[in-house]
C-alpha cells in the first residue's frame, strides 16, 4: 500500500466521498476505492486499464469540476499538474466543493532536488539528462513549484488550518488542510493564485534534501507528524 493510501485511509470515514486530482498509474486510486465506495476521480491522461471505473473521468481538473458542480467531498487528495497556479486552482475548487469537515491532502510540497521543482515535467527530465544537479542529490521525482501553494495557506481569507507532514525516512512530504471554513465558505480562484510567492529560488534553507525531523521544514510549512495530526482531527470531531 502506498503511504498516500495509508495516510487517507486514516482520514476517511464511513460513507465519505473521496476525490484524487491526478490519478497516474492508479495505484493510490485503487486502493482508497477497494475500502471507500464514493470514490472519485480525474486525469487528463487516464491509462485505459482503469477505464472500467465509472467514477474515473479522463479530464482535467478544471473541466471536472466544470462538469461535475453538484458533488461535495469529504477527503480530497490532490496530485495533479505540479505548478502552482494549477494546485492553488485545484485547491480552491476543492475548498468550493467541500463538505463541512473536509479535510484535503496536497502532494509534491517539497521538491527533493533542483531538477524536480522544474516548473514542466520536460524540464524537469531535461535537467535530469543534462546532469544540472548534483551527483550526490539525486530527484526522486517531479514535484514542480507546489511548495508554493503551501507558503500562501496563511494569507488566504477563511479560517484553515494545515499542517506538513512526512515518514520517519524523510519521504513523501505532503500538506493537510482542514479548518472550519471548509464547507462554509467560497473562494475566488484568481485572487487566491495572486496570493502565490514569486517563484524564485526556492527559499527553504535545505533545497534539494529531504527532511531527516520535523526541524528541517521550513518553519511556514508549520511541521507535524501525522500522528499528532490524526489526534488534532479526532479531538475536533469529539468536541
Amino acid at each position: 500500500m502506498t503511504i498516500s493510501s495509508e495516510r487517507i485511509i486514516e482520514l476517511l470515514l464511513p460513507d465519505s466521498n473521496y476525490l484524487e486530482i491526478g490519478i497516474s498509474s492508479g495505484s493510490t486510486f485503487l486502493e482508497i476505492s477497494a475500502v471507500c465506495e464514493n470514490s472519485f476521480g480525474c486525469d487528463p491522461n487516464l491509462k485505459p486499464h482503469l477505464a472500467a471505473y465509472t467514477n474515473l473521468w479522463k479530464l482535467t481538473s478544471d473541466d471536472f469540476f466544470l462538469y461535475h458542480n453538484y458533488l461535495k467531498f469529504d477527503v480530497i487528495f490532490i496530485d495533479g499538474l505540479h505548478t502552482a497556479e494549477q494546485a492553488m486552482t485545484d485547491f480552491v475548487n476543492c475548498v468550493n466543493q467541500a463538505n463541512i469537515g473536509t479535510v484535503i491532502l496536497i502532494d509534491d510540497v517539497f521538491p527533493d532536488s533542483i531538477a524536480s521543482s522544474k516548473r514542466s515535467l520536460g524540464l524537469y527530465r531535461c535537467s535530469r539528462a543534462m546532469n544540472l544537479i548534483s551527483s550526490v542529490l539525486k530527484p526522486v521525482g517531479w514535484q514542480g513549484d507546489v511548495w508554493r501553494l503551501v507558503m500562501a495557506l496563511r494569507s488566504l481569507e477563511g479560517d484553515f488550518n494545515y499542517r506538513t507532514i512526512y515518514t520517519q525516512n524523510g519521504k513523501k512530504v505532503q500538506t493537510l488542510v482542514w479548518g472550519p471554513s471548509m464547507g462554509r465558505i467560497k473562494l475566488d480562484i484568481e485572487k487566491c493564485i495572486s496570493m502565490l510567492p514569486p517563484r524564485g529560488k526556492p527559499t527553504f534553507k535545505l533545497f534539494g534534501q529531504q527532511p531527516n525531523s520535523l526541524e528541517q521544514i521550513p518553519f511556514w510549512f508549520n511541521p507535524e507528524t501525522f500522528t499528532r495530526v490524526l489526534e488534532l482531527l479526532k479531538g475536533i470531531k469529539s468536541s
